[in-house]
Formats: C-alpha cells, structure tokens, sequence
C-alpha cells in the first residue's frame, strides 16, 4: 500500500515503525522491507533486459523449457481452464499485482488473460485490467498481476499438464514473454522467503 497526500502523489515523510516492548522486531521487520526494495529493483531490472534484447532466441531459454512445449483470480483461473480443458484447476499464488490506475463507478472494466508460462504441474497467468470511462472514454491500463494455477487430479494431487506453449522465434513478442515469465520463476524462492512472515509472540 501507498500513502498518498490530497493531489494523489506518493507522500513522504512517513513515521518508522516503533514498537518499545518489541524493537528487535521492528529492526527485523525495517531490514525485511530493504529486502524486498531490493529485489523488486533487481526484478524489474531483468523484466527491463529482456525488453532491451534485440532478438530472443530458443537458446536464452532456460534448458528444458521446450522439451515442455513450451484483475482477477476468476479471470486467471477461468484462462488457465480454457487453457488445459480442465475445470480441476486452482490458483495457489499472486505476483506482482501492480495497480496504477483507480477504478471508478463510472468506468468500464476489461480484463484480458493469458497464459504465459507452463511448467509440470502449473501455469502461470497475466492478467491486464483495462480501464475505460463512460464519460470520456479512452482505454487505460490499470493493473496487472500473475497468478500461478496448479491442475490437479480427481484425488487431489498434482496433475502433469498435458500441452504447453509454442516456441518460435518469430513470434519475439511472446519469446519475450516466455523468457519474463521465466526469469519471474527465479525470483520464487526469494519472494517467499521475503514475503512469509512469522507472527510475533503474543502478549499477555
């Protein structure tokens, strides 16, 4: 979340967080949020690259991924069903759900989703919302996000995908994708690791 003052700007000057019975935590905590600003910038930075590449070959790839054949949940989990002709699908996780845009009684709302990686047992989905106004029109991004969805069985295990994605080098625009959505699956362990957090003790 984002503070903001009355022109909609990001507000500075915000009080740290303090706690006087607890101040471990509290540094804990501070140091967990350079974390996480840190490898936002280093995500961003490697989404930025792929961006600058001139061409995307099979090769940038990460090894295997052909051998696979290559805003909102309902959404994501509805593509991801189109996707796999199965309804046994279930959304286990939420990236980077950027919101840019607020969104208004009098807009129009559109969402577009669209596989854009496929592993073993689970996809991922991006899913684009697209803001347009009733009154003024004109069609703006508002948010974004991916959502991993994972297929399972009718024992409730995970289920192998049958299908995957295309890989031709012709088609840079969705090589670029693919290879986002890989180097996105890099920073997994990282994000979990930064983004679980242990509850305090509680106090009596």
């Amino acid at each position: 979340m984002v503070a903001i003052d009355s022109l909609g700007r990001p507000r500075k000057g915000l009080p740290h967080l303090v706690d006087p019975d607890d101040s471990e935590h509290c540094a804990k905590m501070r140091k967990m949020a350079e974390q996480r600003k840190e490898l936002a910038m280093r995500w961003r930075k490697e989404q930025d690259a792929v961006d600058e590449m001139a061409i995307v070959k099979k090769t940038d790839l990460h090894h295997g991924e052909e051998k696979k054949e290559y805003v909102s949940d309902q959404a994501a989990l509805y593509c991801a069903q189109n996707f796999t002709k199965s309804e046994r699908m279930v959304t286990i996780a939420m990236n980077r759900m950027v919101f840019r845009l607020p969104i208004s009684l009098l807009d129009i709302v559109m969402l577009r989703a669209r596989v854009v990686n496929v592993r073993r047992y689970c996809l991922e989905v991006e899913v684009e919302v697209f803001v347009e106004s009733s009154l003024h029109g004109g069609k703006r991004s508002s948010h974004s996000g991916y959502f991993t969805v994972m297929h399972y069985s009718e024992n409730t295990e995970n289920k192998r995908i049958g299908r995957g994605l295309k890989v031709d080098e012709n088609s840079q625009s969705e090589m670029r994708t693919l290879l986002k959505a890989q180097k996105r699956y890099e920073f997994a362990g990282e994000d979990e690791d930064l983004y679980t957090l242990t509850k305090p003790d509680p106090r009596f």
